[in-house]
């Protein structure tokens, strides 16, 4: 706002052209950045008020209404998120429903039932994480980790998932029975593929591959060629070759009104290397901000956004969703031993 009131009156500088560059970046941020103003509510009234009086006084009529529409929307979704927010916690199923519903069998599940509720937990974190929690990396430093709650969230979700996903298996006394919920998992990751969910997919794609599961020597030999061959199917689609291309592909190629919930740990990777590969200012242009950094982190972000601005409408079962948020009593050393457990080294 600074900017638009600076008028030098020796004619130098188009002064009703820098107005009009100044009221696009406003309103640029205001439609893609909504919810910057649910923490910065007084700055929010300031540019309500900037729209409301200094642009019509000063003849910016249209650029005034456009700005104040934009306004009103950003109002709206951070109305509506608060409200899906408060919705979520409601679905979760009391201490009661958890100890009753957890006892029930994984292998009992439909594959797609499963697949829509584990879409729709971590949907609703990934539609949380907010763009200044993807600024500056700051989820990888100590320092700045709480600025990143959200993203932290998410991560830990898919961790907890694919801990989850072991510890069945491996709670199995049996071969044939840890067979049996390998080719579960085998199956729910197909249809996770259906869903676009590939954070989840990724997740069980990890666990499947995990040390404790693929020791599991007795147990895959019982898996069936045509379960082996799906799951083949599956990690193609999130395989690393030529950076994680086919999963691009599939990823970007969705049409922008199709729900979908990226592997957030690409786009992670993708602002780290950005942040870490381009200096904020030219090292040969002193006092020169590198704009093109900035712009890859913006355009990053912005892909985020896209996906989190398509919501699924698969409806929630909070018995379902009991099982599936179950976490891992188990850490990775504790997963490892009761693999060993069940299966000796020779």
């Amino acid at each position: 706002l600074g900017r638009y009131l600076y008028a030098p009156t020796d004619g130098s500088v188009d002064v009703r052209g820098v107005r009009a560059r100044v009221i696009y970046v406003l309103r640029f941020w205001v439609e893609h950045f909504p919810f910057d103003f649910d923490r910065a509510p007084r700055l929010f009234s300031e540019i309500q008020a900037f729209a409301s009086t200094t642009l019509v006084d000063d003849g910016f009529l249209q650029h005034s209404s456009q700005l104040l529409v934009a306004l009103d929307r950003a109002t709206y979704q951070i109305r509506t998120r608060k409200e899906e927010e408060r919705r979520a916690k409601e679905a979760l199923p009391t201490p009661d429903l958890l100890a009753k519903y957890r006892k029930r069998d994984i292998c009992a599940l439909d594959a797609v039932d499963v697949a829509k509720q584990l879409t729709l937990v971590s949907f609703s974190l990934f539609q949380r994480i907010r763009p200044s929690e993807l600024i500056r990396v700051v989820w990888t430093k100590s320092a700045t980790v709480a600025r990143a709650p959200n993203v932290m969230r998410m991560i830990a979700r898919f961790n907890e998932l694919s801990a989850w996903v072991q510890l069945e298996i491996l709670k199995r006394e049996k071969p044939k029975d840890r067979a049996a919920v390998i080719t579960k998992f085998v199956y729910i990751a197909h249809e996770l593929v259906a869903c676009n969910n590939f954070d989840s997919l990724m997740s069980i794609i990890a666990a499947l591959n995990s040390a404790p599961i693929l020791r599991l020597r007795h147990s895959q030999a019982l898996i069936k060629s045509k379960v082996k061959a799906r799951l083949a199917a599956v990690e193609d689609v999130m395989s690393s070759r030529l950076n994680h291309s086919k999963y691009r592909s599939i990823l970007f190629g969705l049409p922008r009104t199709t729900p979908a919930l990226p592997y957030l740990g690409m786009f992670l990777q993708d602002l780290f290397f950005i942040d870490d590969g381009n200096p904020d200012m030219y090292q040969d242009k002193p006092g020169v901000v590198n704009f093109t950094k900035h712009h890859q982190t913006a355009s990053m972000i912005m892909q985020v956004q896209r996906f989190q601005a398509v919501p699924f409408t698969y409806d929630e079962v909070p018995w379902i969703r009991a099982i599936v948020t179950q976490a891992s009593s188990l850490d990775d050393n504790g997963l490892y031993s009761l693999s060993l457990e069940r299966e000796p080294r020779r």
